[in-house]
């Protein structure tokens, strides 16, 4: 090896290396409302898209149209996170299940309770029955780690 080729080779593995870490940051097509949001997050991010340069209008309409229909749509539209709570009761007990929430990547995180004072991090969350006909919500929290989307709500727990 002269000396030439040891920096070469470092060059090399150096720009792998960041594209590599560049391809892992981005997020999967699946996160998107459809492959043109996609397309437009993998050009701009989360960002919206820049405003059309007008000079190019009169050399490329074609391409002043794609970047004005970028423009006007703004920002890309991801899929959301859909909160299902279902509840049932057992031996003085009421049993929350949000396993039936969906998320854009499958993926799914719980957080019930509020920030900084998380109490279940599982699908379910059991709660004591209160006297009948009272209730208490309690805060959930959806995340979908993939797509870096949460969801809340405040879950409205009913002693029967």
């Amino acid at each position: 090896m002269n000396s030439r080729t040891i920096p070469a080779l470092l060059a090399g593995l150096l720009a792998i290396t960041q594209f590599s870490a560049n391809a892992h940051a981005a997020l999967a097509e699946i996160c998107f409302a459809s492959k043109y949001d996609y397309e437009l997050y993998l050009k701009h991010g989360d960002s919206p898209p820049p405003p059309p340069d007008s000079a190019i209008h009169d050399d490329n309409p074609e391409e002043y149209d794609i970047h004005l229909n970028a423009y006007e749509q703004g920002s890309v539209q991801k899929k959301g996170i859909t909160i299902h709570v279902d509840h049932t009761t057992s031996a003085g007990k009421i049993i929350s299940n949000a396993s039936r929430s969906s998320t854009p990547s499958g993926e799914k995180q719980f957080a019930w309770g509020s920030p900084g004072n998380t109490t279940s991090t599982s699908a379910e969350y059991t709660s004591n029955a209160g006297a009948p006909g009272t209730y208490r919500n309690v805060p959930l929290t959806v995340k979908d780690p993939v797509c870096e989307l949460e969801a809340s709500t405040q879950v409205r727990i009913y002693s029967q």
